[in-house]
This record gives C-alpha cells, sequence and structure tokens, in this order.
C-alpha cells in the first residue's frame, strides 16, 4: 500500500506519506527522489532518516528554524561527523542543537559560512570572545543571532547597538536581553 502512496501523482498525499513513520528506509529513499518540496520537507522531519538522505536534502530543502528529529537522535559520533560535513547546509542543522559537545559547538562558532554561524550564534557557553568574533566575521547577517545568546555579556551588546548600519532585529533581541544596559537601550 506505501509504495502505491508514494506513487500517487497528488503531492500531498506523498509528503504525508513521508512523514509516516512507519515507513521504510527503501521507500524513504525512494521518497527523497520526488521533487515536491512538501515531500522532501517530511522526509527531513522523518524521525529515522538515514543521515545520508538527510544530507541530500539539507541543500535543496527548507526546513525553517526548527531542529529536525534525527539530528536531535544523532549519537555523538553521527554529530561530530555532519559538523565536519563538506555542506554547509548539514552543519547549519547540526548548529540548531543546543546539548552539543563544547568542542562542536566552538568548530561551528568558528566556520566561515555565516549560515551556520548564524545557527550556532544563540547557543549556550559560547564566549564573549566567540561572539565578538562572530559579529566582526560576518557583521549585520549574524548580529541578532549574537545578540540573542543569553551570555552575550552587556558591552558587546552595547557595540552590536551601535552596528553601522544598524541590525533592526538585532536592536530588538538587545531590547529584550537580561543583560542590555541603557546605553545599549539608548544607543539608537
Amino acid at each position: 500500500m506505501c509504495r502505491r502512496l508514494a506513487a500517487d501523482p497528488v503531492p500531498g498525499v506523498r509528503a504525508d506519506l513521508a512523514a509516516n513513520p512507519a515507513i521504510d528506509d527503501d521507500l524513504i529513499r525512494v521518497l527523497a527522489q520526488d521533487r515536491d518540496p512538501d515531500v522532501r520537507r517530511g522526509l527531513a522531519y522523518h524521525p529515522r532518516v538515514p543521515l545520508d538522505v538527510l544530507t541530500h536534502l539539507a541543500g535543496t530543502t527548507k526546513t525553517g528554524e526548527s531542529p529536525l528529529p534525527r539530528i536531535g537522535t544523532a549519537s555523538a559520533t553521527e554529530t561530530e561527523e555532519l559538523a565536519r560535513s563538506p555542506h554547509p547546509a548539514v552543519r547549519m542543522l547540526v548548529a540548531r542543537r543546543r546539548d552539543l559537545p563544547a568542542g562542536v559547538r566552538d568548530a561551528l562558532a568558528a566556520d566561515p559560512d555565516a549560515k551556520v554561524v548564524k545557527s550556532i550564534a544563540p547557543h549556550p557557553g559560547l564566549s564573549a570572545a566567540q561572539l565578538c568574533s562572530m559579529a566582526q566575521r560576518h557583521g549585520i547577517r549574524v548580529l541578532a543571532r549574537v545578540a540573542a545568546n543569553p551570555d552575550a555579556p552587556s558591552e558587546l551588546l552595547e557595540e552590536l547597538a551601535l552596528h553601522d548600519p544598524p541590525a533592526q532585529k538585532a536592536l530588538r533581541e538587545i531590547a529584550r536581553h537580561r543583560r542590555a544596559t541603557a546605553p545599549a537601550l539608548l544607543a539608537r
């Protein structure tokens, strides 16, 4: 029955099937070749999607900001492998996890790709030097996420508030931050 549903001409049927945790790896691999974005997104959120399939989907599938279930259940070894992937989209997915080992977190914080850094920036445990380095390397592209980091020191928030050009999203994050000082709040 699942094989027949996978061949259904209606993309919504295939997308619902892709998200079904009862389908097997063979059918997951068949559905991974589907061109419909909803089918591919359903597979990306499948809790048992093989990591090689997820890696294939990562660069071509919009998954939103939510952590993917399979990334969340990846073993320590799998997490380290994914964090070293040559594909920035895969590293970005790993960077969304908030329970990363310090070594993996720090490696992703130093990543050359702004999207990866943007995903890791709100991660607790990053040092002020790491956050400052992210902001200097990637500028306006990561400022809001750096400002959202719960460990961002007030001095850094003040610097971010003065960034030129101003980053409106960063200013909103600074206004919400528990360490925001009067100079940071009044900078603009």
